[in-house]
C-alpha cells in the first residue's frame, strides 16, 4: 500500500525506525529529508522488530509560519481543511477560504510550501529513481487544457499524480491561481 492503505503510513515507518516526526507532520529521513514515498506489505512473517528513530526535528516552525492556509498547526499535526494540496485537489465547491488559500501559492496542484523550507530537506540526495527525475512538467498551458476535450486531457496527462481528479479541477484551480474571469462559481 502507498496513500491508500488501512494503516498510517508515516506511523509505520516511524516505527520501523526509517525516520522521524517534523512539526509538519511529514516522516524525515536521513537521507532524503521528507521527500520519500512511503508503501508497506502485510504479511505474517515474523522479522526481527525495528527500533523507531529517537529523534525530533528541529522545530523552527518555519513550516508553520510559511504554510499557505496555515494548516500546520505546530504540534505535529496539520489541519487538511486548510491545506494548500488538499484544497487543490477538492472536487466539492470551494468556499471564500478555500479560494484565498489557493491564491497564495502558484503552484495549481498540491503544495509542498512546508517541505520546502525545512531546513532537514536542506542539502538531501536526489534519488536515484530516473522516473522522478525525467520528463518533469512545471507548467500546464490554460490554453491547451481549455481546448482540449477531457479524453484528451487524461491521455495527454495519464501518468502524472493530478490526473486522477480530471481536467476541470486543474482549469479551476489555474483560473483562481491566475484570476482569470469565466463563468463558473468555485
Amino acid at each position: 500500500f502507498s496513500d491508500t492503505g488501512p494503516l498510517s503510513d508515516r506511523y509505520l515507518a516511524h516505527k520501523a525506525g526509517l525516520g522521524f516526526f517534523g512539526i509538519n507532520g511529514h516522516l524525515i529521513t536521513d537521507k532524503y529529508g521528507s521527500y520519500v514515498f512511503i508503501g508497506y506489505i502485510l504479511n505474517n512473517y515474523p522479522f526481527p522488530a525495528d527500533q523507531a528513530q529517537d529523534r525530533s526535528c528541529y522545530q523552527c516552525f518555519n513550516c508553520v509560519r510559511k504554510c499557505p492556509g496555515n494548516a500546520v498547526l505546530g504540534d505535529f499535526t496539520i489541519d487538511p481543511l486548510k491545506c494548500k494540496s488538499f484544497i487543490s485537489q477538492k472536487k466539492k465547491d470551494l468556499n471564500e477560504r478555500d479560494i484565498e488559500i489557493l491564491k497564495k501559492h502558484k503552484l495549481i496542484w498540491g503544495c509542498d510550501v512546508c517541505q520546502d523550507v525545512c531546513p532537514h530537506n536542506k542539502n538531501v540526495e536526489e534519488t536515484i529513481m530516473e522516473e522522478f527525475r525525467q520528463d518533469l512538467k512545471f507548467n500546464i498551458d490554460y490554453e491547451e487544457l481549455k481546448e482540449i476535450s477531457n479524453k484528451e486531457f487524461l491521455r495527454r496527462y495519464r501518468d502524472r499524480a493530478y490526473s486522477w481528479r480530471g481536467k476541470s479541477i486543474i482549469v479551476r484551480n489555474h483560473e483562481i491561481i491566475n484570476e482569470i474571469s469565466s463563468n463558473n462559481d468555485y
